[in-house]
């Protein structure tokens, strides 16, 4: 017996879900219903054929697919260490950046940074009170087409 042969997604076939084109030529978005049965009927056939070959169950194969599915995509434990990682380099950063200005430091440069700091506090807190009081700033800028 010979191999089947392997269908494009997309390819165009009998799908009724009109659509884009994938490049070739032929219309046709994603698959439609029956072109999806079938492809699992076959799936299931080649699975099944090689699973007697072998001597093994088909529903414990699966079940070995689907825990490598499992495996590998990233569990909650995962996400954790590489949100806490990030977290890690930028606080690492930060202890550079204020070593570094440790090393160079000089008080005419700290008192513009504070004074700075103090600036944007301000600016800060008066666009807060702005917002809250409802006054909004008038829109700068075109207003509409040139004629």
């Amino acid at each position: 017996m010979g191999k089947t042969k392997r269908r494009n997604k997309g390819g165009g076939g009998t799908s009724k879900s009109g659509g884009g084109s994938n490049g070739n030529g032929n219309g046709g978005g994603g698959w439609s219903h029956e072109e999806h049965n079938a492809r699992i009927d076959a799936h299931m056939a080649t699975l099944t054929k090689k699973c007697l070959k072998k001597g093994q169950s088909v529903s414990e194969t699966l079940e070995k697919g689907y825990k490598r599915t499992a495996l590998a995509h990233d569990n909650a434990d995962k996400i954790d260490s590489k949100k806490l990682h990030l977290v890690i380099v930028k606080t690492k950063r930060e202890v550079d950046a204020l070593r570094e200005r440790l090393r160079t430091w000089d008080d005419a440069e700290e008192k513009k940074r504070q004074e700075e700091e103090i600036r944007r506090e301000e600016e800060k807190k008066r666009k807060a009170m702005e917002e809250a009081s409802g006054i909004k700033k008038k829109k700068r800028g075109r207003l509409g087409p040139e004629t």
